[in-house]
């Protein structure tokens, strides 16, 4: 991959960033900054496809090796969403909540979109070592109806 192409993807990478900090959701905890990662050159991430729509969220793969990942991100439903992910050892629908939305403050997140629109994509590079993740839509509400997703890196 050429520097060039190389620069460009991190450059939107990095803007997609910025725009989730700016734009993140009222589910987002104290207010401290979880943002994205800025991802590695295309060859070196792992590629996940997530599908968000009510009340449900896919992953494919469900499992990947340790390192950068890039989840991308379609929301096919009618609503607006996001994605979050998480490690924990909690049950998926097991975790601590403050209010209508996942407690951030006991369950930090590792990276997030921003909330997006239906029929709307979105990115998210994040750097994941081995171990058990959930990737969760944490718009007040959406969890509690199933928006959650066990996610293995190994």
């Amino acid at each position: 991959m050429s520097a060039l192409v190389r620069a460009s993807v991190l450059a939107l990478l990095l803007l997609a960033a910025a725009a989730a900090l700016a734009c993140r959701s009222s589910g987002s905890g104290d207010g401290a900054a979880a943002g994205s990662k800025a991802a590695a050159p295309a060859g070196d991430a792992k590629t996940v496809s997530v599908t968000l729509s009510e009340w449900k969220l896919a992953a494919d793969p469900r499992a990947v090796a340790p390192g950068k990942v890039s989840f991308h991100v379609k929301n096919t439903g009618s609503q607006p969403h996001e994605l979050v992910v998480y490690k924990s050892a909690a049950a998926a629908d097991k975790l601590a909540l403050s209010g209508a939305t996942v407690d951030e403050k006991k369950v930090a997140p590792l990276g997030r979109t921003a909330t997006f629109d239906a029929g709307k994509s979105a990115e998210l590079a994040v750097e994941l070592s081995a171990g058990r993740y959930l990737l969760v839509c944490n718009i007040a509400g959406h969890y509690q109806l199933g928006m959650y997703a066990e996610f293995t890196v190994k």
